[in-house]
């Protein structure tokens, strides 16, 4: 299987944990230890890039310790929503909750990796959407606003789309832009990161 249809799951235990089992997203799955405290698996590549991973610990008396957590891995946007879709009432035609935690979740973690690169941008992400919410303009306002902060807190393509001025009767063009920009700046930010891991001590300007 093409190896970018799987994820790697690391998870890290005690350094008495000689065994480990336990499931990833309702799957048995088997662990091995790569390093001290650092024991992986790899499972199917998630869509939206979170993992449920349930795993028991044993040590070498036979003793166990439970352990329940999400990780998520990289993001998951939806970036090709056509008008095929809102006529044929795909998933991809509607905008609801799960699109809406789906960006708000995006932009906590674009804002805190920005910060982390000393960026100054202050988001108000809301993570717990229902399908039963009714948003207010104040909500969708403040949704767009935290999108646009994070477009305007650091550097975009030049073919990167601006964010819609409000979700009055977003279309599905629209609804692409929003998460194009998101896809461009952890794009932009994921360079990044590995130019810092590139110039380290031992490599960054050596002539």
């Amino acid at each position: 299987m093409p190896a970018d249809t799987k994820q790697t799951v690391s998870a890290r235990m005690g350094a008495d944990t000689v065994y480990v089992t336990g499931t990833v997203n309702g799957k048995a799955v088997q662990w091995q230890k790569r390093s001290a405290g650092i024991w992986q698996t790899t499972v199917d590549k998630a869509e939206n890039g979170v993992y449920a991973v349930s795993i028991t610990a044993y040590d070498e008396f036979g003793r166990t310790t439970d352990y329940a957590t999400t990780l998520r891995y990289g993001i998951y946007t939806i970036t090709d929503r056509t008008l095929d879709d809102v006529l044929n009432k795909t998933s991809k035609g509607y905008y609801n909750a799960e699109d809406l935690n789906r960006v708000e979740f995006i932009v906590s973690v674009l804002a805190e990796q920005l910060k982390s690169y000393g960026y100054t941008v202050e988001v108000e992400p809301r993570r717990d959407w229902k399908m039963t919410d009714i948003p207010t303009v104040k909500d969708m306002d403040k949704y767009l606003d935290n999108v646009r902060k994070l477009r305007d807190a650091y550097y975009v393509l030049p073919d990167t789309p601006n964010v819609p001025e409000n979700m009055i009767r977003l279309t599905y063009t629209e609804a692409n832009d929003i998460e194009k920009i998101l896809s461009v700046l952890y794009f932009l930010l994921e360079n990044m990161k590995r130019s810092f891991l590139y110039c380290g001590e031992l490599y960054c300007g050596e002539q």
